[in-house]
């Protein structure tokens, strides 16, 4: 008997079909991939399955029990757990008091003991072979040991299906491979997993059986060692993608740089670098999370202020006030998360668009309306965002085209240099490409690029130098043209 069974689902959004008949099974003690580009429908059908969303057809089956009209936290007494991006932790509680209390809650408990859900949680987490602090509070942890608290508390709700959404999107090389160790440990007693992820490397690492979707319906389904990485690529977004080096020609030894960071020094995260960015180059910045990658960054946007040091923009030495300073001589910064830090998720996709450079659409004071809207039209349509209205809200878009619409926003800057941190975190293998396109058109026409990431294939694919972090220093920089990526993936995770 299959621990989930999602039958014939079928959903529907004012009259555009977001699912239609599709089917998922998962065996028990089996880590089963939910692939599918952004935008075909793999949110909806866990919401669904999490019992959050009503199908319009279909039927859900948790280990052989018919729970379609049961709500979530019935669901979660059948033995269902979903692991959300965000984890929804309770931040201001304890690591204890996060694992214990759903389960407390299904169970109706009127009274509580701390000292038994103490000894509980670390019998959890006993099982899981892990240590983490039981009295600390789940803000102060690092992402890796929240992602652990949260499957934690899945263990502790009895859980025999756990749904993972992105769980790696945050983590380091090294963290994701604790948690794999973690997942399979998991598995061996019975627990089957559902792991939601456009990465690719990591579906053959640990999957057992994938189902792709693709508008709405199942394409392909079957165990991942019957499919090469070509073709789950092509089955994933419906046309072939070729991994291939997309940057456009190194600019001359001779050319002038744009961007020059000189012993620049932001205490405490980092100190001493200097580096070079050149008109049309490509430069990636990687590192472990806490290298100082991410500050050094901010710190080149104008959020941060160094503590010594300069920054150089075309020759000339620059000291910026904020980051409305930077964009102003001609630096963007495009933020790593997406959501919290850079989309305004309840307002039009035209607004997400240009509301950083409104001032050139006023007339007499008043905001141009026609003009925001030609605009926004022409960005749509240079950077493919799917999109039947540019005044719907952002949130209706899918993660690549959220991606797409935060590009557009620096864009419409003009500017001469543009960071882009995490540049294609969470979107599609489709959407990756086009991006990555994107950037190499970018610098074909002169503008400085600095991309960090962690993604090493991304920056070997589209980077001409990669500067590679550690300790919050420079510990090294590399020409991409030849790089092997056993060797930086060695350095950059100090193995």
């Amino acid at each position: 008997m299959d621990s989930l069974v999602a039958a014939n689902i079928s959903k529907t959004y004012v009259r555009a079909p977001v699912l239609q008949n599709v089917n998922l099974s998962v065996r028990p003690a089996s880590i089963h991939c939910l692939a599918g580009a952004n935008g075909s429908g793999k949110s909806t059908l866990i919401k669904i399955i999490a019992g959050t969303l009503a199908p319009d057809t279909g039927k859900v089956e948790l280990d052989g029990h018919d729970v379609t009209k049961l709500n979530p936290l019935a669901r979660i007494n059948f033995g269902l757990s979903v692991i959300y991006q965000d984890f929804a932790l309770l931040p201001n509680l304890s690591v204890f008091e996060n694992i214990t209390f759903l389960d407390s809650v299904s169970r109706h408990r009127k009274w509580v003991n701390f000292r038994l859900l103490h000894r509980e949680a670390a019998e959890i987490l006993a099982r899981m072979k892990v240590q983490i602090p039981l009295d600390a509070l789940v803000e102060d942890l690092p992402v890796a040991n929240q992602q652990l608290v949260a499957i934690a508390r899945a263990l502790k709700n009895r859980s025999k299906v756990i749904i993972m959404d992105e769980p790696t999107s945050a983590l380091t090389n090294r963290e994701v491979k604790t948690l794999f160790q973690i997942v399979h440990s998991v598995r061996s007693t019975g627990v089957s997993f559902i792991l939601v992820t456009h990465k690719l490397e990591e579906i053959y690492e640990i999957c057992d059986e994938v189902t792709v979707i693709r508008n709405g319906e199942v394409v392909n389904h079957g165990p991942i060692a019957d499919y090469t990485t070509a073709q789950l690529s092509e089955a994933i977004s419906g046309r072939q993608i070729r991994i291939e080096r997309l940057q456009p020609p190194e600019p001359s030894a001779g050319t002038v740089p744009l961007l020059e960071v000189v012993s620049l020094t932001g205490v405490p995260a980092f100190s001493e670098v200097s580096f070079t960015v050149k008109p049309g180059e490509i430069v990636g910045l990687t590192g472990l999370l806490g290298s100082g990658r991410t500050e050094l960054a901010l710190t080149i946007a104008g959020k941060n202020k160094p503590s010594s040091g300069f920054i150089r923009l075309a020759g000339e030495n620059i000291s910026l006030r904020n980051v409305r300073d930077a964009q102003r001589r001609g630096i963007g910064y495009i933020p790593e998360d997406r959501l919290s830090e850079g989309l305004f998720l309840e307002q039009e996709i035209f607004d997400n668009m240009l509301i950083a450079n409104l001032r050139r659409r006023l007339s007499f004071g008043l905001l141009d309306r026609e003009a925001l809207r030609r605009d926004g039209d022409e960005w749509i349509d240079r950077l493919s965002i799917k999109t039947q209205n540019g005044h719907d809200p952002v949130q209706t878009l899918s993660g690549g085209n959220q991606q797409r619409v935060l590009i557009a926003r620096y864009l419409d800057l003009n500017p001469k240099l543009l960071i882009l941190n995490g540049p294609t975190m969470g979107v599609d293998v489709g959407s990756k490409h086009d991006i990555h396109l994107l950037i190499a058109e970018l610098a074909k026409g002169g503008t400085g690029l600095l991309v960090v990431s962690d993604d090493l294939p991304e920056l070997l694919s589209i980077s001409h130098r990669i500067l590679v972090m550690a300790g919050g220093k420079l510990s090294n920089q590399h020409s991409a043209q030849g790089l092997d990526l056993q060797a930086l993936s060695r350095e950059v995770t100090l193995e």
